[in-house]
């Protein structure tokens, strides 16, 4: 199971190539498993000390990497909207400046808005 973290952790620092609903995908999968690593810490907490497994500290050093992975991925998937946004708005600009008709230009940007 730590394994398969491992791997979609580092799976996931390589978000380039990934679509939104990708990123989107990834970012709530890692939640899900935050979520289990958290129950496993509170039953680990629960727990009388001579119980406690020493996996502990490993099952938290995961969970801060998880945690800091999301906030990447959260942080790479803003930033690729905000590129999404700014080319629509150069594309709009640029098409208010060329020598289309005013039905061409209305019918480009009403497809550009709806994207």
């Amino acid at each position: 199971k730590s394994g398969d973290l491992k791997n979609q952790l580092q799976d996931a620092l390589n978000t380039t190539n990934m679509g939104d609903d990708e990123k989107t995908k990834v970012i709530k999968d890692l939640k899900l498993q935050i979520a289990d690593l958290k129950a496993d810490n509170e039953d680990l907490k629960k727990k009388p000390k001579g119980d406690k497994p020493g996996v502990s500290d490993d099952k938290l050093k995961q969970l801060e990497d998880a945690e800091r992975k999301i906030q990447k991925l959260k942080n790479d998937l803003n930033n690729e909207k905000d590129k999404s946004g700014d080319l629509k708005n150069q594309l709009q600009d640029a098409l208010n400046t060329t020598n289309m008709g005013d039905d061409e230009k209305t019918k480009v940007i009403k497809d550009l808005k709806l994207q």
